[in-house]
C-alpha cells in the first residue's frame, strides 16, 4: 500500500505512535497501518510512517457522510473511556483550551497595531475577539458541564482533511488519522 511520511516533532511522533500502536488496536474502529517512526537527523524531530488512507475525502455536505463521521466520533467516545492508556495521553480538557483561547486573543490584540490591517479587517478581528471574550467569560459554566462528562479519548483535530473513506474487505469505512493533537477530554 502506499505510505504517508510525516516530519513531526519527536513529542507529537510519540503520542502518534502510542495512539497507532496501542490505543487504536483496542478500538472497533477501522484504522490505518501504523508502519512506524524513524529519528530524523534533527534530534528534535522524527519521521512517522502510516498508511495512505486513499483519495476519497469526507464531505460535511453529503449526508452518508455525517452518518458515518457521527457514528465514528460516538464510537471513538464511548470505547475510548475505558482505555488504561488514557491515563498516559495528554490532558485535553478545559484548561488546555482555555489556554488556545486566551491565546488567540493575546495574538489578536498584539496584531491591532499592524499597520498593514485594513479597517475591514480589525472590525472582524474585533468581533472575533468579542466572541472569544464571552466564551472565556462563560468559561466556569463549560468546565461544570465538563465534569458531569466521562473522560474519553478525543481527536483533537476531526476535520474533513483527517479523514477519508476507503473500501477494505468489501466494506466502505470512515478512517481517520493525524493524531498529534489527541488526548483525553
Amino acid at each position: 500500500s502506499s505510505i504517508v511520511a510525516k516530519l513531526c516533532l519527536k513529542e507529537t511522533g510519540q503520542l502518534e505512535r502510542l495512539i497507532y500502536e496501542t490505543v487504536l488496536p483496542e478500538l472497533p474502529l477501522p484504522k490505518l497501518e501504523f508502519y512506524g517512526t524513524v529519528a530524523s537527523e534533527d534530534p528534535a524531530m522524527d519521521w512517522v510512517f502510516v498508511e495512505d488512507a486513499g483519495d476519497e475525502r469526507y464531505s460535511p455536505n453529503l449526508e452518508a457522510h455525517r452518518h458515518a463521521a457521527a457514528e465514528w466520533i460516538a464510537t471513538l467516545h464511548t470505547s475510548g473511556k475505558t482505555l488504561p492508556e488514557l491515563q498516559r495521553l495528554p490532558d485535553r480538557g478545559p484548561a488546555h483550551y482555555l489556554t488556545h483561547l486566551r491565546s488567540a486573543r493575546q495574538r489578536i490584540q498584539a496584531s491591532r497595531s499592524n499597520t498593514v490591517i485594513t479597517s475591514d479587517q480589525r472590525t472582524v478581528l474585533d468581533r472575533v475577539d468579542a466572541y472569544l471574550e464571552l466564551f472565556e467569560d462563560s468559561w466556569n459554566e463549560l468546565k461544570q458541564l465538563c465534569r458531569t462528562m466521562p473522560r474519553t479519548l478525543a481527536h483533537g483535530d476531526w476535520a474533513g482533511k483527517n479523514a477519508r473513506f476507503r473500501s477494505t474487505e468489501g466494506r466502505r469505512a470512515l478512517v481517520v488519522f493525524d493524531w498529534e493533537t489527541a488526548g483525553r477530554g
